[in-house]
This record gives structure tokens, sequence and C-alpha cells, in this order.
């Protein structure tokens, strides 16, 4: 009877551990994002999260996240010059751990900028702009997948133009 037991508690994934996975899949995506990380951080937080975090989630991600690492190896096999260093190095400076599923990620911004919520900064106009795009356009689609994806695109161009 106890092994009975085990055996089903071993296949449960905890809310911690989904929250967390969700956490770090964000991180990386922030990470994945950002040009100024180079091409190894990302595939090694993208691996990471492959490797530790991947159970539970929904096949979308895993699919993602599989997608994600073929393009960033086809990258740097293409010519890119990448020094793939250990994964434990790479984990502890391109992907920190987070030290709680409540904080943020840290900051990518390292130059001393800073922007305020009430500052009224281009970047904070511009993507309040791209939001009410977003809020108009989806309210259109009823549902549907194809037309919702579509917004969700046009959304995502916007943000990044937004960048500085």
């Amino acid at each position: 009877m106890l092994g009975v037991l085990s055996a089903v508690g071993c296949g449960t994934v905890s809310a911690r551990y989904v929250m967390e996975s969700d956490m770090r899949f964000e991180h990386c995506y922030r990470i994945d994002e950002d040009p100024r990380y180079p091409l190894y951080a990302k595939r090694t937080c993208w691996w990471d999260w492959h490797e530790h975090y991947e159970r539970g989630q929904d096949a979308n991600r895993i699919t993602y996240v599989a997608e994600r690492l073929r393009v960033l190896d086809t990258a740097a096999a293409g010519g890119a010059t990448v020094a793939t260093p250990t994964i434990a190095a790479a984990t502890s400076t391109a992907c920190p751990i987070p030290t709680s599923p409540y904080a943020p990620p840290p900051p990518v911004v390292t130059s001393g900028m800073s922007i305020g919520v009430n500052a009224g900064s281009p970047v904070v106009t511009c993507g309040d702009g791209c939001n009410r795009d977003w809020k108009t356009c989806s309210p259109t689609c009823n549902s549907d997948g194809a037309c919702l994806g579509l917004c969700d695109d046009k959304l995502r161009a916007c943000m990044k133009a937004c960048s500085p």
C-alpha cells in the first residue's frame, strides 16, 4: 500500500514548482529578447529550463523552448562566435537563480537608467499605446485564436519598437 501511495505522489507537480518554472520561463524569455545578452547566455538559460523546469508545463512552452534551442544552436553553428562555457558557469552568470517565486527577475538595465512609473517617459507612453491598441484589437476577435494571435503579434512588434 505504501508503495502505491509513494508512486502516486511522485507523479504530481507542486504548485511551488510550477510557479518557479513559470518564473524561470519568463526570465529566459526576457533574456532572449535582450540583444545585450550573448547567444550562449540565452541558450544556457533555455537549456536550464528544459533540464530542470519543464515537467508539468504546457506543451506549447515545451515546444517553444525546443524551437528556441534549435534556433540558437543553428545561429551558433552558422558563424556566430559563441564561446560556450560550462553549464554551471553560464547558469550562474547569465541566468541568475531566482531568490523567491514572488520576487521580480533581476534588472537588465545596469547603466543607471531608471524608468519611473509616473515619469511619463517615452517607453512608458509608447507601451501604453501598444496596450491600448491590443485592447482595441482583441475584442473584435470573438475568441478566434488566429485573430488573437495577430493581435498578439502586433503587440509584440509595437513593444519591440518602443524598446530603447
